[in-house]
């Protein structure tokens, strides 16, 4: 009976250890031309210029801003800006409404409102 219990633990063991690892981890910080929801649309010398469309509850991977850079919200919306190391900040987007940030951050941005968030967003 000692046996049978011996090799219980150490297959529910080795079924524990194995779901760990093989368990999906997130991915690291991409650079925003990698990203998928941003397309590049326009890229010269001075300027990067990309298209960014994220369905009702989708959510971008974490990717990173290195340089000054605005944006145009298309549509009315409202976005969870999810900074590495910093809380969620919620952010609502008017239509034309230009914003502005100096970069330097990583960012996975999420649409909490509407169905469909479509923005431009350019850098350099």
């Amino acid at each position: 009976m000692g046996h049978m219990k011996v090799i219980f633990l150490f297959s529910i063991s080795a079924l524990i250890c194995s779901a760990v690892l093989c368990q999906e981890r997130p991915p690291g910080p991409v650079e925003i031309v990698d990203e998928p929801h941003h397309k590049l649309i326009l890229k010269n010398q001075s300027v990067q210029v990309f298209r960014l469309r994220l369905l009702a509850n989708e959510v971008t991977l974490p990717h990173r801003h290195r340089r000054f850079y605005a944006f145009i919200s298309m549509d009315p919306a409202i976005i969870g800006n999810e900074v590495q190391g910093r809380q969620p900040v919620l952010t609502e987007l008017k239509p034309a409404e230009v914003h502005t940030s100096r970069g330097g951050f990583t960012v996975a941005e999420r649409t909490i409102l509407p169905s469909l968030l479509r923005s431009w967003s350019s850098n350099r």
